[in-house]
């Protein structure tokens, strides 16, 4: 038995590394970590574009190669959006977007580089971007941010949708083989999960006559997922799932 177990620990030491979790994310001038969170950047239309910056601090014991994606997930029509990530790259039409270059981050060290551009052409609104960073050789190491540009006119008016949904966190949490959620929507809408690099995983239509779900979760890869609820005429609401067989 005194022989099994330092090959028991060995073999939770690599699990746990393999999972952990070495990126971390702050706004530039800060000195809290923003990973998983939504930041509100406002702007007007007198002023087009509107920026903000993050620095990923690499929290571990080797070098990470970091690729960068951005998920667009409510969008003004007619608007563009720019992100530098080491290079500086022009909009694309994409939903999802990964950024060509790499940046790689010394143990311990802060990359800057970032910076994430809106171009609101003029239009008053909110707009959701999510910005995902992660180890190129091991995706599951993974942190994103999503930065809500709220864009008012000159007269102080941004049109918001009304949001008459509601949506629970999952129970359990972690969870292996089911979780369940709460919600109310006023109209059928459509729940999406996405895997920690920003893949859809998996997507269905909810009923607004019902208010439980329950999501099959035992074919799922361990690791971390961020559900998306949405509907018409709404902002999407979000929820963590983490997912451990």
């Amino acid at each position: 038995m005194k022989k099994v177990l330092p090959a028991i620990a060995i073999v939770i030491l690599t699990v746990c590394n393999a999972n952990a979790q070495f990126l971390n994310i702050i706004r530039t001038g800060g000195n809290h970590s923003v990973n998983d969170s939504t930041i509100v950047v406002n702007g007007k239309t007198s002023v087009e574009l509107t920026s903000t910056t993050f620095d990923v601090i690499n929290t571990g014991m080797s070098v990470l190669n970091v690729k960068c994606k951005r998920y667009d997930t409510v969008v003004v029509p007619g608007t563009s959006n720019y992100l530098c990530w080491g290079l500086c790259f022009g909009p694309s039409p994409s939903v999802v977007w990964t950024a060509p270059s790499t940046q790689g981050i010394n143990a311990g060290d802060t990359n800057k580089t970032f910076t994430a551009d809106y171009n609101d052409s003029g239009k008053a609104g909110i707009e959701l971007i999510r910005y995902i960073y992660y180890d190129a050789s091991n995706p599951a190491d993974s942190a994103w941010v999503q930065v809500k540009f709220n864009v008012i006119n000159d007269a102080g008016i941004a049109p918001v949708a009304a949001n008459s949904m509601s949506f629970s966190a999952p129970y359990p949490n972690p969870a292996a083989s089911f979780t369940n959620f709460n919600y109310h929507v006023g109209a059928l809408s459509h729940l999406t999960i996405y895997n920690s690099i920003g893949q859809e995983v998996k997507s269905m239509i909810l009923n607004s006559s019902a208010n439980k779900f329950s999501l099959n979760v035992s074919g799922m890869p361990s690791g971390i997922y961020i559900c998306q609820l949405t509907a018409d005429g709404t902002q999407p609401l979000y929820q963590k799932l983490v997912v451990a067989h």
